[in-house]
């Protein structure tokens, strides 16, 4: 069967679309993944500093000591500091 100069470019064109197709799926794909995983890290950082914001404030309300807070916490006496000073 003899293909015509038409019907060879219909199936470069039909090929092309496809494979650009597949080629955008598989970015989107990629790219979501990537914007997703970095969302949640970045969430669960803000959580994490919320709540270590929220320690130190009552320990220090109930009258410990940096020292005191830091013993009892993972927390740098930089980031006791921070989250004490609300800075």
């Amino acid at each position: 069967m003899r293909k015509t100069l038409k019907d060879v470019e219909h199936l470069i064109y039909d090929t092309v679309d496809t494979a650009e197709q597949k080629c955008y799926a598989e970015g989107y794909k990629v790219g979501y993944a990537e914007g997703y995983k970095a969302g949640y890290e970045e969430g669960q950082q803000e959580v994490r500093e919320e709540i270590a914001s929220n320690f130190v404030k009552r320990m220090v309300q109930q009258g410990y000591s940096d020292e005191e807070i830091q013993a009892v916490s993972p927390l740098s006496a930089e980031e006791i500091f921070k989250f004490k000073n609300g800075t």
